[in-house]
């Protein structure tokens, strides 16, 4: 079963951002930009999240790609 395009993209985007997979330490920050994203809402250490995001910019991501 294909998964949906929007769930695509953000798989995409994972992929290329950490084409070695996600480090342990990344994936609460990481699902908080997602979520930031996604959502108004969001508990997240702002410093987490945004090296995060940093990383994934880096490798041009940008958030309104997601």
């Amino acid at each position: 079963m294909p998964l949906p395009p929007p769930l695509l993209q953000i798989v995409e985007w994972l992929r290329a951002g950490y084409p070695d997979g996600v480090p342990e330490r990344d994936y609460q920050p990481l699902l908080a930009l997602l979520a930031k994203e996604l959502s108004p809402t969001a508990p997240a250490d702002e410093a987490d999240v945004e090296r995060v995001r940093r990383h994934l910019e880096s490798v041009g991501w940008h958030p309104t790609d997601a």
